[in-house]
């Protein structure tokens, strides 16, 4: 069942290291994708087939490569859009959607590190624990990653419409969650350079 959480979230970090590396240099060629795919692969199997501290710390490092390279691309590309945005005239929302994916993905290892080191002191159980009360600690591990995970998608997003010339705007669906829309003009513009 551990897999069933594991795998994914390495299988999506894959896709987007994948997204921002062809927005930032442009289309890689079949080498490229072929390679993560072959990387998944063995991490897959890898992951799969040992347990124990083994499973855990290639987990970890797979999740932490990607995790960085991520990290590298949205805040090099981040620098590198600014005189486009500025120059479309744009709000650069892409530094607001940097600062909600760290913070909220920092936010959630710090409570899955406490989680891992020292649930037996917050867990609410036993003589050794300083709470009454269980704060389920590894489930808001789950919602706040989650979240940092959604913030990250939309920086990847909206980076990859200015690297293709469209202009990405922010709003809050339904008054709650943010997300992104298209202006209708330069959706067209783009339509018409591809015929």
């Amino acid at each position: 069942m551990q897999l069933l959480d594991e795998l994914p979230m390495i299988y999506a970090a894959t896709a987007l290291v994948f997204i921002c590396a062809e927005t930032k240099n442009g289309p890689q060629g079949r080498l490229f994708p072929i390679g993560l795919a072959s990387w998944l692969l063995l991490t897959t199997l890898f992951v799969s087939i040992t347990g124990g501290k083994i499973q855990f710390y290639t987990f970890q490092a797979s999740f932490g490569i990607l995790q960085l390279a991520i990290i590298y691309f949205t805040t090099t590309l981040h620098q590198g859009q600014k005189p486009q945005i500025q120059a479309l005239g744009m709000q650069n929302e892409s530094t607001w959607l940097i600062r909600r994916a760290i913070g909220v993905y920092a936010f959630a290892v710090t409570i899955w590190l406490i989680d891992l080191h020292l649930c037996e002191f917050v867990n609410g159980v036993g003589s050794e624990s300083v709470l009454k009360w269980n704060p389920q600690l590894h489930a808001w591990w789950h919602v706040f990653s989650s979240t940092g995970v959604y913030f990250t998608t939309l920086l990847v997003a909206y980076q990859h419409y200015i690297a293709k010339g469209l202009r990405p705007s922010m709003y809050l669906w339904n008054g709650f969650a943010p997300a992104l829309t298209l202006d209708a003009s330069s959706v067209l513009k783009a339509a018409k350079k591809l015929h």
